[in-house]
């Protein structure tokens, strides 16, 4: 469940789920995510999204696995495996008072970071020529192979939008062949394999990078 993405208002009823007749327009009981993720993993992105009172919930249900749906006159209990993400600093939200401190030692058992793309430039080529495929299969549309001169200049950028900003770019090739722009950030010294004279800046397209990368 994406935590961003869902209204604070709808929120509590889409992780704890409600009884019928807690609110109007509840005809019927509805079963929250973590109800659905019994004996499995509820992954939640963006877990510092969530406001105070849904933090002390949580952390209630982390504590002993027991949680009340809205409306709910008994509590439910639920084994699940919880996997939180987050793109904010979870300890600068703790002493900034937006992220409870209890909940945050409670989520933080076992972490993994991951660095920003431009800090694992072997990665990118790996990631490119996996969306080009994935983005045929899922457009049903055929694409002209990524040339090593794009994918050069795909390892020179810096990617401040990490993979998604990747994705998107790729998914755009796939879409609209080798005119379809990419807008990277200011392009300074040399690009890798690609002469500084002949590297195009500003909002570019994909023909234009491999022209670039032509001797």
């Amino acid at each position: 469940m994406n935590c961003a993405a869902i209204p604070g208002a709808l929120l509590e009823s889409e992780l704890f789920g409600y009884e019928r007749g807690a609110f109007t327009g509840a005809h019927v009981s509805k079963p929250g995510r973590v109800e659905l993720a019994k004996h499995g993993t509820l992954f939640l992105d963006e877990i510092a999204d969530l406001d105070s009172g849904l933090q002390s919930k949580l952390l209630q249900f982390l504590q002993d696995g027991r949680f009340s749906p809205i409306g709910g006159a008994a509590e439910k209990l639920v084994e699940t495996r919880l996997i939180c993400a987050t793109n904010r600093d979870l300890q600068l939200e703790v002493d900034a008072g937006t992220f409870r401190a209890d909940l945050y030692y409670r989520i933080n058992v076992v972490r993994v970071t991951l660095p920003p793309l431009r800090e694992r430039r072997e990665d990118i080529t790996l990631l490119a020529e996996y969306f080009h495929r994935q983005f045929q299969e899922r457009f049903a549309r055929p694409a002209e192979p990524l040339s090593k001169a794009m994918l050069r200049y795909f390892g020179s950028q810096n990617w401040p939008g990490n993979i998604r900003e990747l994705s998107n770019s790729i998914a755009r090739y796939v879409l609209m062949g080798a005119d379809a722009n990419i807008t990277p950030e200011p392009v300074t010294g040399q690009m890798t394999g690609v002469p500084a004279s002949n590297a195009p800046a500003g909002i570019l397209s994909l023909k234009q990078i491999a022209k670039a990368g032509r001797p």
